[in-house]
This record gives C-alpha cells, sequence and structure tokens, in this order.
C-alpha cells in the first residue's frame, strides 16, 4: 500500500504504550460478530504530518468484502493456504521505496499445503524477503485441530518461524507450545528492536546472475550481538 500524506490530526491515545482499540467491520461478514480488536502503538515522537506505513490482514474469505481483500486474506492461511504465499504476496506488492520494510507475523509456522519436512514456500517467502531487503519477525500462536495438539507439528512450525526470522534478520518470540498469554511484551521486544536498528551498506562484485551472498559482521564493542539477514542479494551485472 502507499503511503499518504498524514491525517493532521491529533492523537487521542498515549504515545509509546499499546492501546486496545475496538473496531467494528462493515457490511457485517456472514460469520462472526464483525467486531475485532486491534492493538497500535504510536512512537513516542509521533508526527500528525508524516507518514506511516501500516500493514495489516482483513480475515474472512467470504461475504461481501472486496475480491482484492477477500484474495489477500484468503492466501494468509484463513482458508487453509499457506502462511507463507501470504508472506511473498505482500512483500510483492510493497512499492519501491528507500523506508525500511518489516513485517511480524502472528502464526504456528505449518503450511497445510506443504505439512512435510521441506516447504517451498517457505524457502520462496525468505528469497524474497532477502531479496528486497525485508525483515520478518514472528510470534508463535499455537493452532486448532490436530496440527495444534500435535507435537511433532507444533516443532515443525516453530522451526519454520524460527528460519523464516534468522534468515531475514528478524526474531522469533515463543513461550512455549501455547499461544501466549500476553503479546504486549514481544510487541514491546519488537519496538525496541526496530528502534535499535542500523542500515549497513558495502561493495559487493556482481556476477551475470544475481547471487545471494552471506555476510560475516564483527564489532570491537564487548558484549555486542549483531544480528542480520542470513543471507544479502546481489543483483546481476548491468
Amino acid at each position: 500500500m502507499k503511503a499518504t500524506l498524514g491525517c493532521g490530526k491529533d492523537v487521542t491515545q498515549a504515545l509509546g504504550a499499546w492501546v486496545q482499540s475496538a473496531v467494528t467491520i462493515t457490511p457485517k461478514p456472514i460469520r462472526g460478530t464483525g467486531n475485532r480488536v486491534y492493538f497500535v502503538k504510536l512512537p513516542l515522537n509521533y508526527n500528525k504530518m508524516k507518514p506511516y506505513r501500516l500493514l495489516f490482514v482483513v480475515p474472512g474469505c467470504n461475504g461481501s468484502m472486496p475480491s482484492e481483500m477477500r484474495r489477500i486474506s484468503c492466501r494468509a492461511g484463513l482458508s487453509g493456504s499457506s502462511p507463507y504465499l501470504s508472506i511473498t504476496d505482500a512483500i510483492k506488492r510493497w512499492p519501491e521505496s528507500p523506508a525500511r520494510h518489516a513485517i511480524l507475523v502472528i502464526s504456528d509456522g505449518v503450511d497445510p499445503l506443504q505439512p512435510g519436512t521441506t516447504d517451498s514456500y517457505l524457502d520462496q517467502a525468505v528469497s524474497q524477503a532477502q531479496q528486497t531487503g525485508t525483515q520478518v519477525s514472528a510470534i508463535y500462536a499455537s493452532g486448532s485441530g490436530h496440527f495444534g495438539h500435535s507435537l511433532w507439528r507444533i516443532n515443525q512450525g516453530q522451526n519454520n518461524l524460527s528460519l523464516l526470522a534468522d534468515q531475514t534478520g528478524g526474531e522469533a518470540y515463543f513461550q512455549g507450545f501455547e499461544t501466549p498469554i500476553a503479546f504486549a511484551p514481544f510487541l514491546d521486544q519488537f519496538a525496541d528492536r526496530l528502534n535499535h536498528q542500523y542500515k549497513l551498506t558495502f561493495l559487493a562484485t556482481a556476477e551475470k546472475k544475481p547471487t545471494r551472498r552471506h555476510v560475516r559482521l564483527e564489532t570491537e564493542v564487548p558484549n555486542a550481538e549483531l544480528v542480520t539477514a542470513d543471507k544479502v542479494y546481489v543483483p546481476a551485472v548491468k
């Protein structure tokens, strides 16, 4: 989605804190009450005249929602589809810009379309994220049905989320094998990571075809941990 100019309105919630907001969906969906709850955190330096990016998925695959929104939400795993296809789709739809791109996924990590030990949709999401410099973080939330109580499926889902985050420079958050009692602590950690990031540029020798290169970072600062994507995308020579 394209960022627009700031709304110019004064804020109606506290800055720097997660605030719960209830929204009523119109028209009312076929299933459910139509009420949705969102958690929004505005930065302490919020500027009402500055545009901010927000990415969210509207639940529901039927009803009278616009066809484009219905197609995206169905691909988000809400209709037995792959959550990793949704990530790839979202990244491809982002317009090119120098702004930082980051995604936070809340999922059980299980791909019902490829429930085996290998998942090409996961590999595709990682590749697309590395190519565009998109960081993907994840919070594990247990699923329902068989996949929600099968121990090896739970392990597989958490491994998928961990791999996705590690290889794109994000972070995966878990609270055992269950959905976290509260998301706020993890959301605060996620926000803190975004506030302590630096953009690193370097020169790389391009080849005839696009490549992905491993990059090793070191620092002389004691007790410092550097977190970055597992590989970086290097375009082909022009």
